[in-house]
């Protein structure tokens, strides 16, 4: 059984997209294979914040990082451009080039973590699921430019999914020239796909809450003893309460 993130379910999901069946489809290959639903990646990189998310992004070690996009019900392609059943355009030019789009966010978050070297051993691919859709059909299709019956799956692989994911998963990819080592392999799951820690308060953090309680006291004397010195008289409340005359100094 693969290693599914999360590892009790899907997440949240509109239930119409059929994602569930997708999960459920996906949980049964082997168990050298980690697979995310929804996988959000954030970046801020140049003080700009952007936010992608893959339906499912399943890794192996020895195939690579498949993203794929999930698209239930009826579509349909006309002139380029992708619709659901009920007319609407799909955004980002369909699903084929939605799925490409977060291939691009994990290449670059290769990137961003100075792992170049790893990326040139790690495949990145993507596919489109139509789990409403019979693969008979799909396979009539005459596909746009940007899309191949080679990246898509159907209805039928919800039953077994495993041979067409390793498929598409076993396509050349010409910059990549090698498979994944281990070392890299625990790369790619701990720093790119889901990394994960646990924070920890360290003994000293009792003192380091006391020092910065400490300063903001000086802080605050030093702002009533400035105030003070601009002043004949002040009472001050505290424990106590004393009344002082402040005699200015005459030079």
């Amino acid at each position: 059984m693969a290693r599914m993130i999360p590892p009790m379910g899907p997440r949240e999901f509109v239930a119409s997209s059929r994602e569930n069946l997708i999960y459920d489809a996906l949980s049964t290959l082997p168990d050298d294979f980690l697979v995310i639903h929804s996988c959000t990646i954030v970046s801020t990189a140049d003080g700009e914040y952007r936010e992608n998310e893959g339906d499912f992004v399943v890794f192996n070690p020895e195939l690579g990082i498949l993203c794929i996009e999930a698209k239930a019900g009826q579509v349909s392609c006309k002139d380029g451009c992708w619709h659901y059943g009920d007319g609407r355009e799909m955004s980002k030019s369909g699903p084929y080039a939605q799925a490409r789009h977060i291939v691009h966010r994990i290449l670059g978050r290769f990137g961003e973590l100075g792992l170049g070297k790893v990326l040139a051993s790690c495949k990145v691919l993507h596919a489109v699921w139509f789990p409403s859709l019979p693969n008979r059909a799909l396979r009539s299709l005459d596909y746009p430019p940007d899309a191949s019956f080679d990246l898509t799956l159907g209805l039928d692989d919800l039953s077994d999914p495993e041979p067409k994911i390793r498929s598409i998963m076993s396509i050349e990819v010409s910059a990549v020239t090698d498979s994944l080592s281990d070392a890299d392999a625990r790369t790619v799951v701990d720093k790119v796909l889901c990394p994960e820690f646990s924070i920890v308060p360290t003994k000293r953090l009792r003192y380091d809450l006391n020092d910065i309680a400490f300063a903001r006291l000086l802080d605050s004397q030093a702002r009533v003893l400035n105030y003070l010195a601009f002043q004949r008289s002040a009472a001050i409340n505290g424990a106590a309460l004393l009344v002082m005359d402040v005699v200015p100094s005459l030079g």
